[in-house]
C-alpha cells in the first residue's frame, strides 16, 4: 500500500496495521464472528530465511518447524471429535460449519489430481509448509490456533506469519457473525487442493441454516 501513495501527495493511514494483532482478533471474536482458514500460501509457512527453499535445503531446524506445526494439529484432533469425520470430500463428507461438527475433516488427505488446470506439478516445499496443510487449512480461526500451543501461533513464531494474514499469507470464510441473524454458513462436501504453492478448501455447496441445528440431520 505504501508504494501505491508514492508521489501522490496522499498521506497514507494504516491504524489497524499498527494495532497488536491479537487484540483485534479477540475483538472480532467477542463480537461473536467465527471463520475457518479457507486458503494459505505454503510457501510463507517457513522459518523466517528459508521461505521458498525445499524439503532437501531445510535443515533440522525447518524439520522441527514441520513437525511443531504437524503436532499442534494432531493435538487439536485429538479432541475434535470422531475419526469418521475426516473422511475425504465429495458424497458423505462432513458439512463445515454446523454447530458441533469436527474442525478435522480432510486433515491428512489433499486432493491433486484437480486442481488448477487438472495438472499436478508441485514446487519444493519446506517440511513446516507441508505441515501447514494438516495445522492451519480448515481449522477454525480462534483463539487457541493463534496460541502459543496453536499451529497458528507456532507459525508466527517459527515463521513469521501474520496471526491476522496481512501478510497473504492466509484467507478465511466468516461462518457465523449477528449480520447473519441467528444463521450460519456450513460448507458442503469440503476436502482440501492445492496447486503450487497455495493450497485451499474446495467444497461442492454452500447454504445458511438456523444457529443451532444438528449437523448429524442434515
Amino acid at each position: 500500500m505504501g508504494r501505491a501513495v508514492v508521489g501522490t501527495g496522499v498521506r497514507l493511514e494504516r491504524p489497524l496495521w499498527q494495532a497488536d494483532r491479537m487484540l483485534l482478533l479477540r475483538t472480532l471474536w467477542a463480537e461473536g464472528i467465527e471463520a475457518r482458514i479457507t486458503c494459505i500460501n505454503m510457501k510463507q509457512f517457513a522459518p523466517l530465511g528459508q521461505q521458498g527453499q525445499g524439503g532437501g535445503s531445510g535443515g533440522g531446524g525447518g524439520a522441527a518447524a514441520g513437525e511443531a506445526v504437524a503436532a499442534s494439529a494432531a493435538a487439536a484432533g485429538a479432541t475434535a471429535g470422531d475419526s469418521d469425520s475426516a473422511a475425504a470430500g465429495g458424497e458423505g463428507a462432513p458439512a463445515c460449519g454446523a454447530e458441533g461438527g469436527s474442525s478435522t475433516f480432510d486433515c491428512n488427505a489433499l486432493s491433486i489430481g484437480s486442481a488448477g488446470n487438472g495438472t499436478y506439478s508441485p514446487a519444493p516445499l519446506h517440511p513446516a509448509a507441508e505441515g501447514a496443510v494438516a495445522g492451519v487449512l480448515g481449522a477454525v480461526f480462534d483463539e487457541g490456533l493463534c496460541s502459543s500451543s496453536g499451529a497458528l501461533g507456532r507459525a508466527h513464531v517459527e515463521c513469521g506469519v501474520d496471526l491476522a494474514g496481512e501478510g497473504g499469507e492466509m484467507h478465511s470464510c466468516v461462518l457465523a457473525c449477528p449480520l447473519f441473524r441467528g444463521r450460519r454458513v456450513v460448507l458442503e462436501g469440503v476436502r482440501k487442493e492445492r496447486d503450487g504453492e497455495y493450497a485451499w478448501l474446495a467444497m461442492t455447496g454452500v447454504r445458511l441454516q438456523p444457529a443451532g441445528t444438528d449437523a448429524a440431520k442434515q
